[in-house]
């Protein structure tokens, strides 16, 4: 039986989908204060989130270099 996939999938589960879209969520609300001008808290009103949040999160993107393991926070940690 070559070929066969024997229930093993090679597309992404959801919890990667969801994890990409969480990074790429956070990613465009840093870039609201980070590119675009917003303040902490117009970036946080606008997207009804904490400002404390948004600043983590633009701080984050701001880093000129991060290592793999805050790159992974980043992405996983619901409190970024």
């Amino acid at each position: 039986m070559t070929g066969l996939n024997h229930g093993k999938t090679s597309s992404p589960t959801n919890e990667t989908i969801d994890s990409e879209i969480q990074l790429e969520f956070k990613k465009n609300a840093a870039r609201l204060v980070n590119e675009k001008g917003y303040t902490h808290q117009q970036a946080a009103d606008h997207l009804d989130i904490s400002i404390n949040v948004i600043g983590r999160w633009s701080r984050a993107e701001r880093s000129p270099v991060r290592s793999s393991s805050e790159e992974n926070n980043f992405k996983l940690d619901g409190s970024n």
